[in-house]
């Protein structure tokens, strides 16, 4: 018995009738209720694969969950992670998208950011690809800042021009 895609999901009856001539009653049936699951799978989808993100920054993780027919799977919770420490948990919406803000840590690094999926009997889906993540890499985008600064005058003249180079 095999359940096609577009099967709605959840409790099932299916009924088999037998009949067989000289059987008693003619016929006979019984019924037996199946738990109909889908099953899901969750991709990262922005920010790009091996970006460079400025540390300090927080860009918007996106995930998507869909079913095996492409479609959004709405309402399920979406477990965002950097290195396999959990930075936030969401809903999908109604497009199977959920978003997290990732605070980018202020060291020079590569991080593996992402999100992953578990069974949902509430939802009745059995994930078929639980996790998906990217490998960022942190830059040091800010300028420095100049806090305090010395000059000698005494080769300089009036009208003298000076660079400063920093």
């Amino acid at each position: 018995f095999q359940v096609g895609v577009e099967e709605n999901l959840g409790l099932q009856s299916l009924t088999a009738e037998a009949q067989a001539p000289f059987y008693y009653d003619d016929a006979d049936s019984d019924t037996i209720n199946l738990d109909v699951f889908g099953k899901s799978y969750v991709d990262i989808e922005s920010p790009s694969n091996n970006s460079k993100v400025g540390y300090g920054e927080t860009p918007e993780v996106l995930c998507s969950v869909e079913d095996l027919t492409g479609d959004g799977i709405t309402d399920y919770p979406v477990e965002f992670f950097q290195n396999d420490t959990t930075i936030a948990t969401k809903q999908t919406d109604f497009r199977g998208e959920a978003t997290a803000e990732w605070d980018v840590p202020n060291k020079l690094n590569n991080y593996s950011v992402g999100c992953r999926i578990s069974d949902n009997s509430t939802l009745n889906f059995k994930t078929y690809d639980n996790e998906s993540s990217r490998l960022y890499e942190t830059e040091d985008n800010v300028p420095p800042e100049v806090n305090n600064l010395q000059i000698s005058a005494e080769e300089l003249r009036p009208g003298d021009s000076v660079d400063i180079n920093y």
